[in-house]
C-alpha cells in the first residue's frame, strides 16, 4: 500500500474514479484563534498491489501536535481490496468533508492517515498573521 496523495483543500470530490482538488493547503494563517474555516477537505489517494488483497481499516485525523488532542478523527473506512486487473493494483480515494471547521490555536498540527496500524502523517501550520496597515 501506498498513499499518494494526502492534504487538506477548500474542496474535494470524486469523479469517475478520478480526484478533483480545490486549493491544496497544508498552512492555515488567520488574524486570531480560534478561527473557522468555511469550506475544508481531507483528501487521500491510496494505492494497493496484489499483496494487499483483503478488508483493510483506514481512517483520517487531524491532531495538535504540542497538546496531543484530536481535532478530527474519522470513523474507520473498511474497503474489500480484491486486485484482478491486469494493471495489478488498484486506487481508493477518501474525501472527508468537514465544513465550519474551527483550528482551536495556533500551532502545529499533524495530519494523519491510518492503514491498518500503520501511520502516514504530514504537518500542518496553523500561524497567526497581522492585517496590513493602512498607508
Amino acid at each position: 500500500m501506498e498513499v499518494q496523495i494526502l492534504t487538506l483543500c477548500d474542496n474535494a470530490q470524486e469523479y469517475n474514479g478520478k480526484l478533483v482538488l480545490v486549493g491544496a493547503f497544508n498552512q492555515i494563517n488567520a488574524p486570531s484563534y480560534p478561527t473557522k474555516i468555511p469550506e475544508m477537505s481531507i483528501v487521500a489517494h491510496l494505492s494497493f498491489a496484489e499483496e494487499d488483497n483483503g478488508e483493510h481499516t483506514i481512517t483520517f485525523g487531524l491532531t495538535n501536535e504540542a497538546t496531543g488532542m484530536e481535532i478530527i478523527k474519522t470513523e474507520p473506512y473498511k474497503p474489500n481490496i480484491d486486485i484482478q486487473s491486469k494493471n495489478h493494483t488498484a486506487n481508493v480515494n477518501l474525501v472527508v468533508k468537514a465544513p465550519n471547521f474551527i483550528v482551536p490555536n495556533e500551532g502545529r498540527y499533524i495530519l494523519y492517515v491510518d492503514v491498518d496500524g500503520h501511520r502516514i502523517q504530514s504537518t500542518v501550520y496553523a500561524g497567526v498573521i497581522k492585517p496590513k496597515q493602512q498607508q
